[in-house]
């Protein structure tokens, strides 16, 4: 059964020990952040002392990936699971990536993939790998998959990512939806009219 109440009591207990850690985080989940810790330290130290503090906290695992780019952190994340660190360097990543399918990539699903296939003149149903993404060039990429789709992809088959920390930014304005209680009514002629 789901425990909403205990995921939020873990989730804020996470997200306050990595909030000690540094300041510069961007959430992505109730579970999952990039953190900045850029001149805090070394950051496998830092890694281990907030899954050290978390774990006691909770008696919850933490899996941390880190690396000098959002992509790099989030594949090193995959490769430390579970329960462990990973540090995935710039110059590693070549070797870390061959023979990986590009749908390990951040934001490359299956329907990408699948024309990624196309392109490539691949069997259907074929699994590309990063490899063969790193063959297509930039311009290919862009007419065939748009300016930031084409450029993403072609970056992150190098290991190349540009994407800049987002800290979360406190909320200024809550929204709210109310239904006034209006539907439809269909008449026995198959018109519709407004029921309030």
């Amino acid at each position: 059964p789901y425990s909403f109440d205990r995921y939020e009591e873990v989730s804020r207990a996470l997200y306050q020990i990595m909030g000690e850690a540094t300041s510069a985080l961007q959430p992505v989940s109730c579970d999952e952040a990039f953190l900045d810790v850029t001149g805090l330290g070394d950051p496998n130290l830092i890694a281990n002392e907030v899954r050290a503090k978390f774990s006691a906290a909770t008696n919850c695992n933490v899996s941390a990936g880190i690396g000098a780019t959002m992509l790099l952190a989030r594949l090193a994340t995959r490769k430390a699971k579970p329960n462990g660190v990973y540090h995935l360097k710039k110059s590693d990543f070549l070797a870390f990536a061959k023979g990986m399918p590009v749908t390990d990539l951040p934001g490359v699903g299956w329907h990408l993939a699948k024309k990624i296939v196309a392109l490539l003149g691949a069997e259907p149903g074929a699994e590309p790998t990063v490899d063969d993404l790193r063959t297509i060039g930039i311009e290919v990429l862009k007419k065939q998959f748009g300016e930031k789709t084409g450029a993403m992809l072609f970056n992150f088959a190098r290991g190349m990512d540009t994407r800049r920390l987002e800290p979360a930014k406190p909320r200024r304005t809550v929204s709210c939806e109310i239904n006034w209680g209006s539907g439809f009514r269909r008449s026995s002629n198959g018109t519709s009219s407004r029921a309030t």
